[in-house]
């Protein structure tokens, strides 16, 4: 019973990412047919600035602990400043993991957004310079040195648009 809960889930889920994919476009992610995990209060989204078609947060109003949901997915536009960075560890339990960092401004703001394992390597097509449309960035899970902190987490979408 709850397996066809999760399935029609899934199948909702899968539906707003394909009407995101119109809306975006041709995107470099498919989504993962996987369990939604269970979420977590979200705070109040940030204020959205239209460009064209796209309605997306500006960096300068995302507020830690803000995440992506249903109602409202998290959208960020921006240029790369630097290329972005790979890094290799081993977590916990023994498995390796690898996460690529990249730095997008947009005028208010500067965000570095991490992409895990398989993602980290498409994260590492994009150089300083490239104009990009995120959209579904997961989670602001903090700042170091005054630059917000991001996960791009499993649903996201990324494309180039210069």
């Amino acid at each position: 019973m709850w397996e066809e809960e999760i399935e029609e889930r899934l199948d909702t889920i899968l539906k707003e990412v394909k009407i995101t994919q119109e809306m975006v476009g041709n995107c470099m992610t498919e989504p993962t047919k996987t369990a939604p995990k269970r979420a977590t209060p979200v705070k109040q989204a940030s204020p959205r600035q239209q460009d064209g078609e796209t309605e997306y947060s500006t960096i300068g109003s995302l507020q830690v602990g803000e995440q992506s949901s249903k109602t409202s997915k998290i959208i960020l536009k921006g240029t790369v400043i630097v290329d972005p960075t790979i890094r290799e560890g081993t977590r916990k339990d023994g498995n390796s993991y690898t996460v690529a960092n990249l730095v997008l401004n947009d005028g208010t703001g500067e965000i570095s957004i991490s992409f895990w394992d398989k993602f980290a390597t498409e994260a590492m097509t994009y150089k300083a310079g490239d104009l990009v449309l995120i959209e579904n960035v997961y989670k602001i899970d903090g700042t170091y040195n005054d630059t917000l902190k991001a996960s791009a987490g499993k649903f996201y979408k990324m494309c180039k648009l210069n």
